[in-house]
């Protein structure tokens, strides 16, 4: 059953060009129930017929852009950014071919020219032939949110030339606790009104689809979590030294990946020639290896076969670990972040931008380094060398 947006009363009836069923009893009195709540929602609520032309607007759209709904019947592209058009229609066709939801960050123009950021979540709709009928989805304004990751990269890259290290210590601090507040606080938010449109539309299919986007987000905070817990606890302890198996090490982190979804499409080659005995801490160890494939894997290409490989060699005083991979790719200047702090490399990646900088702090207790080679669209290889700790 797809249910059709409708306005609250006759003076918003320009909002939706869809008609209303008749004779749908006590559908109409659900459509109209969730109507009055989408009306009331501060997140944009939007839908668009095949061609992405607006259907529906509520109200915060006017709010957040300062276009009115008979202002706003062109495409959705109308409203980006010039300088995202093209990544963003690439993004949405991609998604759709695949009949997968997109989510993403994206700049829109408002009416007086400034520029808006916003986290888009868009999900198509096919008919019983496998045609695209339209789209529905959400967006969040984050333009306050961008502003302020901007000023407090500003300070972050001034801080680079500063040689107080109390100062760098600080300001990792306050980015530590703006961002994780926002990562923390963005998921909740979104459970709290899915469960609210779920609970509406309680014994109808679009409860599943509502269901499921409260789980993913709900693990989408438990990873944040887990990982900032995994932070606290390298920064905080000391390393454990044991004789290493870098055989059993790797069986764990390819058991662990292995349940993401789409894991078994990946060409993975493992080569380990290590000579024993080789000591150092297994916790860390195991995470360096675990974010270095988590990585590749993250930002896979899907227009080719992807393909990862992990190379192990080493003696008893020090090991080169090589995680190589065909995915994106990157430019210089973000080479240059990515082992900061909640630095995401694509605005696609819906990770908690913390694998690189949990890597960069256990190979800091370790006395390790790690370079990267990478080109965009060409793949990226991450080498890292850690001596032995007897």
């Amino acid at each position: 059953m797809s249910v059709t947006l409708k306005p609250k009363n006759t003076s918003q009836a320009h909002r939706s060009t869809q008609p209303t069923p008749q004779g749908a009893g006590g559908l109409s009195a659900i459509k109209a129930e969730v109507s009055d709540i989408l009306e009331h929602i501060k997140d944009v609520v939007f839908q668009t017929d095949a061609h992405f032309n607006f259907t529906y607007l509520n109200e915060s759209w006017e709010l957040l852009t300062g276009f009115s709904y008979e202002e706003s019947v062109e495409q959705l592209t109308y409203f980006v950014h010039e300088e995202y058009i093209t990544s963003f229609q690439h993004s949405l066709e991609n998604q759709i071919a695949q009949r997968k939801a997109l989510e993403t960050e994206v700049r829109l123009l408002h009416k007086g020219g400034e520029e808006i950021f916003v986290e888009l979540f868009l999900k198509p709709l096919f008919d019983e032939y496998s045609n695209l009928t339209g789209t529905v989805g959400t967006m969040r304004d984050i333009t306050l949110r961008k502003k302020e990751e901007e000023q407090l990269q500003e300070a972050h890259d001034a801080l680079q030339k500063s040689d107080k290290e109390a100062q760098r210590l600080n300001l990792e601090l306050e980015t530590f606790m703006y961002k994780s507040s926002h990562d923390l606080l963005g998921p909740l938010a979104s459970i709290h009104g899915l469960l609210v449109l779920a609970k509406e539309q309680d014994n109808h299919p679009e409860t599943a689809d509502y269901l499921r986007m409260i789980t993913k987000s709900a693990n989408q905070l438990m990873v944040t979590l887990e990982n900032l817990l995994e932070v606290s606890k390298i920064k905080q302890g000391r390393p454990q030294i044991a004789q290493i198996d870098f055989h059993a090490i790797m069986h764990e982190v390819v058991t662990l990946l292995s349940q993401q979804q789409d894991f078994a499409q990946v060409e993975f080659d493992v080569q380990i020639n290590a000579k024993p005995p080789f000591y150092s801490d297994k916790n860390l160890i195991f995470n360096i290896l675990y974010r270095l494939v988590e990585n590749a894997f993250a930002y896979r290409r899907t227009n080719i076969t992807p393909y990862i490989s992990v190379s192990i060699v080493g003696d008893t005083q020090q090991v080169k670990l090589k995680v190589k991979d065909n995915g994106q790719g990157m430019i210089d200047e973000v080479q240059e972040k990515i082992f900061d702090m909640f630095f995401k490399g694509s605005e696609l990646n819906r990770g908690s931008g913390l694998g690189l900088y949990i890597v960069k702090n256990a190979l800091e207790k370790l006395n390790g380094t790690i370079q990267v080679e990478s080109r965009e669209r060409s793949g990226s290889e991450f080498t890292v060398i850690i001596p032995s700790t007897n």
